[in-house]
């Protein structure tokens, strides 16, 4: 059954054309993801679906009456309500309900026995309502609520914070929230991911997938379309195309439509051309009867249908080369740590990034994964342990928050500012390299789109030349296609990578090592990309858990074991790099013993040469006694 007829839908905004004849259904039950480049439409064809905008022609069509819910980026709600009293709002029918139930049962005691009739009434009444009341959850709605709420990531000693102190994350959440518990027939949702740790995107994927309504959702999380979609719509040029299937059955089904256009229109172009040549054919004859003929083919040339060449999708181009290359030890910590007045973050992480390492740091939200990134660049100092970047290392960040660009430069300022050395024209032509051309490189960066900023930035890390990039979710604000060009290009890239993202399939294509971080001391490596971190964690999960059944007094033992590991660790590898200077310095010496052994002044001089020799063999035995040492020591740290 159909659930939603969307017929012609015609919408500009001054001179620029966003939709154009836009026509698609969507059957009851389904899951669709929309898809596009940023600014195609995709936000626009949501309000008018959701009645908030009106199109410029063209209409959109229910099943019946349903119930839509629409995500807004703004609550609608007085500042001072709590996150809690927000959620409670969503069952004042519900209470209604229940005030009417205590009601019934004080009529229905004050007639019984007394007016048969009137308790049977009361009765029916109550059974009925009461019926009403069970299914809006009115036994269930405070644990639906904590449910939600914690699902999405709000701790819950934010669920008495009121609305005006909360973040702009947490305030989308709330909505999101709000939106579920509202239980609507047709969800229409617009990035519902934004601003969610992976845990939560996992939880509200779950939540979808058993949603009986009807769901069109926007979203780059090509991992979250894959889990949720059975279907896709893509706006591109204004006008929406539908495919079956999730994300990856899209793809593939695009590849293909476009081999058979391009073979549609080649075949096209060589019968307009046979026609063509067929046509001055006769025309050289230069007779009466050849020269009717021409016009004849002529006639059916104009009637041919030209078939149009598909448009290639225009991206931006990017390659990442490095100034120098690194040595092959690109990044050590050592028990580095982090924490913030009343704030502790992370502790005691250890970590070795080799050449060519592309490791994603994962992790709930607030636990320091941004921190960390701060703290190599040099922006903060750690509170505890040490961290060593290795020779020739040259950073390069990616700073989410784009703090590194000045609102008040243009976008060529920005850029020549940045790298003054160029010249004019080798700017414009790396700024046109990634789509800003003409008057676009006359734009003041405060007036650019999230994805223009972002392309921005990706452009100044590019020209940076950095061997060692540290990446802060550099996926945001980039639409799917953008996200594709950054992946290729750091599959690419010769240098080190440390990055942090919730694009789980941005994590997938780029990454060979997760680390995930849980706060604290908490922190596991995998290796592997993400769908590798998927199979470890459920191997770990298939075990029993042995801190399940652990008193407080073991669990309490069990950490003070594992810090005095890492304390006995710690002093291992302190011990084998004394052990290795030790042999460092007798090696020099025992070469140093061994020339003056040899010299011809030691041969001339019995007590001379006696002298020597026995020093010389000291030295062997020395230096032998401080390699068992070292071999012992470096053998003790792999077990």
């Amino acid at each position: 059954m159909i659930a939603v007829w969307v017929e012609k839908i015609n919408k500009s905004f001054g001179a620029q054309e966003v939709l154009k004849d836009v026509s698609f259904k969507l059957q009851e039950g389904s899951r669709t993801g929309l898809v596009g480049p940023n600014g195609s439409g995709k936000t626009t064809l949501l309000s008018v679906m959701n009645g908030s905008l009106d199109p410029d022609s063209g209409s959109v069509r229910w099943a019946g009456s349903p119930k839509v819910g629409y995500l807004a980026q703004i609550l609608p709600f007085p500042q001072e309500w709590t996150v809690w009293e927000t959620m409670l709002d969503v069952y004042r029918g519900v209470f209604a309900m229940e005030d009417r139930l205590r009601d019934l049962e004080r009529y229905m005691e004050a007639v019984h026995p007394v007016d048969p009739d009137a308790y049977r009434r009361y009765g029916n009444e109550y059974a009925s309502l009461m019926e009403r009341f069970e299914e809006a959850g009115g036994y269930r709605y405070q644990s639906d609520i904590q449910g939600v709420l914690s699902g999405l990531g709000l701790p819950q000693e934010s669920w008495s914070s009121p609305l005006s102190v909360l973040s702009g994350g947490q305030r989308s959440r709330v909505c999101l929230a709000r939106l579920l518990l509202e239980k609507p027939d047709v969800l229409l949702l617009d990035e519902p991911t934004n601003h969610l740790d992976l845990e939560a995107i996992a939880w509200l994927e779950n939540t979808l997938r058993s949603f009986r309504g009807t769901l069109l959702v926007v979203s780059h999380d090509r991992w979250f379309l894959d889990a949720v979609c059975g279907s896709i719509l893509e706006v591109s040029g204004g006008s929406v195309d539908s495919y079956d299937g999730n994300y990856s059955d899209y793809l593939s089904q695009r590849e293909e439509r476009y081999r058979q256009q391009l073979k549609a229109y080649a075949l096209n172009q060589k019968e307009i051309r046979r026609r063509e040549a067929i046509i001055r054919r006769y025309r050289s004859f230069n007779r009466e009867k050849s020269i009717r003929a021409a016009r004849s083919w002529e006639r059916r040339l104009d009637k041919m249908e030209r078939v149009d060449r598909p448009k290639d999708r225009e991206s931006f181009r990017l390659e990442l080369r490095v100034d120098t290359k690194s040595g092959n030890d690109v990044l050590l910590t050592e028990d580095l740590g982090m924490s913030f007045p009343g704030k502790p973050l992370f502790s005691h992480l250890s970590l070795h990034l080799r050449l060519g390492d592309r490791a994603a740091l994962i992790g709930p939200n607030g636990v320091g994964k941004t921190t960390l990134l701060h703290l190599l660049c040099g922006h903060l100092r750690p509170t505890e342990g040490t961290f060593l970047l290795g020779t020739g290392v040259k950073i390069g960040y990616y700073d989410q928050q784009q703090e590194n660009l000045s609102p008040e430069k243009t976008v060529l300022q920005e850029v020549w500012d940045a790298y003054p050395q160029m010249t004019l024209q080798e700017v414009r032509d790396s700024l046109g390299a990634f789509l800003f051309r003409g008057e676009d490189v006359d734009k003041m960066i405060s007036d650019l789109s999230g994805g223009e900023r972002g392309r921005v930035s990706l452009l100044k890390l590019v020209l940076g030349g950095a061997n060692f990039l540290l990446l802060d979710e550099p996926t945001n604000h980039l639409d799917i296609d953008s996200r594709q060009v950054l992946e290729e290009a750091l599959a690419d890239f010769p240098g080190t990578i440390l990055l942090v993202s919730h694009d789980r399939y941005f994590i997938d294509r780029v990454a060979n090592r997760v680390i995930e971080m849980q706060g604290g001391d908490d922190f596991v490596q995998y290796p592997g990309a993400w769908s590798e971190y998927l199979y470890h964690r459920s191997l770990i999960e298939e075990k029993a858990d042995p801190a399940a059944s652990m008193t407080l007094t073991e669990q309490r033992r069990e950490k003070r074991r594992q810090r005095e590991a890492r304390s006995e660790e710690k002093a291992r590898k302190q011990a084998l790099r004394e052990a290795e200077e030790n042999v460092d310095r007798l090696e020099k010496a025992c070469a140093e013993a061994e020339a003056l052994l040899s010299s011809p002044e030691t041969y001339r001089d019995p007590a001379l040469l006696e002298e020597r020799t026995r020093n010389y063999r000291f030295l062997k035995e020395q230096l032998e006694e401080a390699m068992e040492t070292w071999v012992s020591l470096g053998e003790s740290l792999e077990l």
